[in-house]
């Protein structure tokens, strides 16, 4: 008895001194790395125990950025990407767009599969363009001012008589897509290995997006490239949270291009500024960037 009290106690004071100590993080969240979705399951004292909730309020993690003079939330994944905090919009853009380069009409060549294979690439696709160039200019020039160039691993390849080859190679970029590795897809033979699983999607519900609240889920674009026995493609988070791959064509449509939606990630320094306000939301206190 005398020892179930005494291990009562010590767990009492690990319990009051984790409280303690997570009280004091919370009065000096100053820069939006201390925010980042990773720092709360990564510290305190019941992680230390591997007693880690996967229920941290979202309002928590998340900042909002003027996009056409309009808050966005962005949800603060890691503050260790690269050695920057990665920031990933919550809703995706509500235009959907191609991922290929040219229209589908003017390069299709029914002799070769090169132009799939061509326009399949995350690099200089339509979509990296489009991030780097429409989207980014949407931003407050305050926070486009404040994003740094961040190292990706994409990937080009060919299935071929010998089998499955692959080219991984760093490019860099301002703002760009995940990667079905950091969404958490672990199957290699699939998926190239792009980059490291990002802990907010070990739950798997977190797969699916939506354009706005309350509105249906939508299909949106990885980064990766998949590469097929019949059909060449890339891969996307899809309806119910599913992961899958989706063919840049659609015979549907005027340009014969597929479209899905996007969801831009991008980089900032660790230390930069943040601030609650009461002026975004009615009623609510919400991290702003901090000029």
């Amino acid at each position: 008895m005398h020892i179930f009290f005494g291990v009562f106690v010590i767990a009492s004071m690990f319990f009051i001194a984790g409280c303690s100590n997570a009280k004091k993080v919370d009065e000096e969240k100053h820069t939006i790395g201390d925010i980042a979705y990773d720092n709360y399951i990564s510290s305190g004292f019941f992680s230390k125990i591997g007693l880690v909730k996967d229920e941290i309020d979202e309002k928590d993690y998340t900042v909002y950025i003027k996009e056409n003079d309009k808050f966005v939330p962005y949800l603060v994944l890691t503050s260790n990407y690269n050695g920057n905090t990665l920031l990933l919009r919550k809703y995706v853009l509500e235009k959907e767009y191609p991922f290929a380069l040219e229209s589908f009409e003017k390069n299709y060549n029914d002799s070769s599969k090169d132009w799939n294979l061509n326009r399949i690439y995350y690099e200089n696709s339509s979509i990296d363009k489009f991030l780097n160039d429409e989207y980014i200019r949407t931003l407050d020039s305050y926070i486009q001012d404040s994003i740094v160039n961040t190292s990706i691993l994409v990937t080009k390849g060919r299935t071929t008589g010998n089998g499955f080859k692959m080219d991984i190679y760093p490019i860099e970029r301002k703002v760009f897509l995940i990667s079905c590795t950091e969404i958490g897809m672990e199957n290699k033979i699939l998926a190239p290995e792009e980059g490291e699983p990002l802990k907010y999607f070990n739950n798997k519900e977190r797969y699916l997006a939506y354009a706005h609240e309350g509105e249906r889920e939508r299909v949106w674009y990885l980064r990766t490239p998949y590469f097929g026995e019949s059909v060449d493609g890339v891969w996307v988070s899809g309806m119910d949270g599913v992961l899958g791959f989706k063919g840049i064509a659609d015979w549907g449509e005027p340009d014969g291009l597929a479209k899905s939606s996007v969801r831009p990630s991008f980089c900032v320094n660790n230390l930069l500024p943040i601030e609650e306000s009461v002026e975004v939301i009615e009623g609510e206190t919400v991290y702003v960037l901090k000029r």
